[in-house]
């Protein structure tokens, strides 16, 4: 029986290599290849994180808004252009700690500890485990903020900040949007589409509060509902397209403000 269950344990476990084999393959090995380099500050971001990739022992800490990419520069931080054979665990708060902001104080103290002394205890554990282990963080929320009001243990905070990169909104990287827009025109559907000028520009111009994943899902509606050939301005979804930088703010539900002395409904739709 015992015999068994080993040659049961050693087929999962060459099936699930067999299954990161392909996986690597497939995604250009951690997905590294998804990301689009033409701005200075992404480009700095990028150096950054391959400057972290080769020293271990620096915790790294990846602050963005939501959507700007930040599991991929992780990636890059992991795998850099080798591969040393660890894996990487994309778990929610612990090694790729996605929203460090939200885990709570006490939780804090235990992982500045496991930075500091690189052991822990086990759940109802009484031994130490020493542990090696990279570690890095992601957040949308100003860290340093939250440790000046005493949401976030500034010992802690101090010790990420040695391997910070801020990774800024595509908004403020208009460089990166079409490049970005027509390699994911080129992921969904090879050379079929191509963008107009006039509809570049309109896609430089937009605020983009979604970031990446905004853009990424309007080239998903695009290339669903649209024949292959020339993308113009009034072919981009709602929201982005139908009126200019102008009037956006009419578009935008995350910079829409109803006035104090209200408006005409009727008036507004006629727009």
């Amino acid at each position: 029986l015992t015999e068994r269950f080993s040659e049961c344990v050693e087929a999962e476990i060459k099936e699930a290599r067999d299954e990161l084999s392909r996986l690597r393959t497939e995604l250009g090995y951690g997905g590294v290849t998804e990301i689009v380099v033409a701005s200075p500050a992404m480009k700095q971001a990028v150096e950054w994180a391959q400057r972290f990739h080769l020293d271990r022992s620096v915790p790294v800490l990846i602050e963005g808004e939501t959507g700007t990419g930040k599991e991929i520069l992780a990636r890059i931080v992991h795998h850099g252009a080798d591969c040393h054979g660890q894996p990487f665990i994309d778990v929610n708060c612990a090694l790729f700690l996605d929203e460090i902001g939200e885990l709570p104080l006490e939780l804090q103290a235990k992982l500045l500890r496991v930075l500091q002394e690189h052991e822990f205890y086990r759940v109802g554990g009484l031994k130490k485990i020493k542990c090696d282990v990279r570690l890095i963080c992601a957040t949308n929320r100003n860290l340093q903020e939250m440790a000046d009001s005493g949401g976030f243990r500034r010992d802690l905070y101090y010790r990420l900040h040695v391997g910070r990169i801020l990774i800024p909104p595509l908004r403020e990287r208009v460089e990166d949007i079409v490049p970005l827009f027509e390699s994911f025109l080129q992921q969904k559907a090879g050379g079929k589409y191509q963008l107009n000028d006039s509809a570049k520009q309109y896609l430089r111009g937009y605020s983009w509060p979604g970031n990446v994943r905004e853009l990424r899902n309007v080239v998903e509606r695009v290339t669903l509902f649209l024949p292959p050939g020339r993308i113009a301005l009034k072919d981009l979804p709602l929201g982005v397209s139908e009126k200019g930088p102008a009037t956006q703010c009419l578009l935008n539900p995350y910079d829409f403000v109803l006035p104090e002395d209200g408006f005409d409904l009727d008036d507004f739709m006629r727009r």
